[in-house]
């Protein structure tokens, strides 16, 4: 994978910024072809991986790329914004309840909700 040089940064690229959805996958797309690891200046510089192949690869190497780097809220947010080996002890303090049999048993609670939520989403075109 490699970085985008300053000549292919796209300085106006905001993954957060606030638009429809159909708006900000069309902006995703756009970028991503043009610059599959896309620089913006987006809560004081940050890179974003767009293309699926490279995100794996990224979450494999942790080595290289970090979660912790650049926290969005000033601290970083377990289990999403550390990695290993801090984000091993919250993952596996996590991981029984997401096993197959536990969500099963709450999948009749949970599946009319996130119908419904999905319908809203879906009426409404911006999330």
């Amino acid at each position: 994978m490699d970085m985008a040089g300053p000549e292919n940064r796209v300085p106006d690229w905001n993954p957060a910024e606030r638009a429809s959805l159909d708006e900000r996958m069309r902006r995703q797309s756009e970028v991503s072809q043009r610059c599959p690891v896309a620089w913006a200046s987006y809560q004081g510089g940050t890179w974003s991986v767009l293309r699926y192949a490279d995100v794996v690869r990224a979450t494999m190497d942790t080595e290289t790329f970090s979660n912790a780097a650049q926290p969005r809220y000033g601290k970083p947010l377990p289990p999403l914004e550390v990695d290993p080996p801090h984000h091993r002890v919250y993952r596996r303090a996590l991981q029984p309840f997401f096993t197959p049999e536990r969500v099963k048993q709450i999948e009749e609670k949970i599946r009319p909700l996130t119908a419904a939520l999905v319908d809203r989403l879906v009426a409404e075109r911006e999330v």
